[in-house]
């Protein structure tokens, strides 16, 4: 079975719509329908939830080329029923797709025979169904399906590598580690789960087809396999990457007084109160203690570049930039040229 393919890779993306507002989505969209709660379909894909718009930014971030075809199917709260999608999936029947990407899932069965149904008729067309494992699950439909492609988030740090195994219900593990993009009317968020490792192997994905458009199925299947940074895995695995603790040798590289600084910032933006102030300098900010969650990380960053009077490429910036005080002092003496070790 080849894969579809035609011209630039595209990516169909059923989603919450795009943010109509941003010109660089825009450019990158050639085709679009929206399905309402109703079943009915319409023309208004704008984004009012921001979901599709990080997975869409997320995918043209590592593949430029790509083209979208965008199915607004999840509502303003990121919601729809089986039905709709259902719906969804009928419709990409009918059209040009190489990779659709789905982050959406259910685990309800009641519908599960009709999805599955679905989905073997659109792999069976040559089209690549990449879906996001519902997060906090074990399954969900229709990642488990034999006819997609699902894909779970780990902790990895490494943008570019990803796990694989085409005989797991949930073949790709791929790296979840929240990121800054920007979403709706272009304001800084951080995104991350099992939705953005999707995007990601989604956007890897287009990559491999527009170096190699005439892979078939299964020539791509064993070119993800060779490519892949690991081919076997158990759920333990899975876990989280463990939070390291703060060596005292690490306080003796920096000016004591820029760590106080950070330290009274950090403070400040999370409403520490003294004994988790003293708790700083040893302890992971990634410590559910400190309750720095990837919501407070754009405000904490957008504060500590007034404070230091630096600009930082926020594209670039992940959770693991929030490790520790001196994590984020690093960020500082990188994006503002600025010495700060003694």
């Amino acid at each position: 079975m080849a894969i579809r393919t035609a011209g630039n890779t595209l990516v169909s993306i059923v989603d919450t719509g795009i943010d109509l507002n941003s010109e660089s989505l825009r450019n990158h969209v050639i085709d679009s329908i929206a399905i309402h709660e109703e079943g009915t379909l319409q023309t208004d894909i704008d984004d009012k939830h921001g979901h599709g718009t990080l997975c869409s930014r997320l995918i043209l971030k590592g593949n430029p080329n790509v083209q979208l075809h965008v199915i607004k199917l999840l509502n303003e709260d990121a919601m729809a029923s089986s039905r709709n999608l259902l719906s969804a999936l009928y419709y990409l029947q009918k059209i040009d797709s190489s990779i659709i990407n789905l982050s959406v899932a259910t685990t309800e069965s009641k519908y599960a025979k009709e999805l599955e149904r679905a989905c073997v008729a659109l792999a069976d067309q040559g089209k690549i169904l990449v879906c996001s494992l519902a997060n906090h699950s074990d399954y969900s439909y229709p990642a488990v399906f034999d006819s997609v492609i699902g894909v779970q988030a780990h902790i990895q740090g490494a943008q570019e590598g990803y796990w694989f195994n085409s005989s797991y219900a949930v073949q790709v593990i791929a790296d979840g580690t929240p990121v800054m993009l920007p979403g709706l009317n272009n304001r800084y968020t951080m995104f991350g789960g099992n939705s953005k490792a999707a995007a990601l192997f989604s956007s890897m994905l287009a990559k491999l087809l527009d170096d190699k458009p005439d892979l078939s199925l299964s020539g791509l299947y064993a070119e993800l396999e060779k490519q892949a940074s690991r081919t076997s895995w158990e759920k333990q695995d899975m876990h989280l990457v463990p939070i390291q603790p703060i060596s005292n040798e690490e306080w003796e590289k920096y000016d004591y007084g820029r760590i106080q600084q950070m330290v009274q910032l950090v403070t400040e933006n999370l409403n520490l109160i003294p004994e988790q102030q003293d708790k700083l300098l040893n302890t992971s900010l990634l410590h559910p203690q400190f309750g720095l969650t990837p919501e407070r990380c754009v405000p904490l960053i957008k504060e500590i570049e007034r404070t230091f009077s630096v600009q930082f490429t926020l594209d670039a910036i992940s959770l693991l930039d929030f490790h520790s005080i001196f994590s984020l002092l690093d960020l500082v003496e990188e994006d503002g040229e600025c010495e700060i070790r003694i």
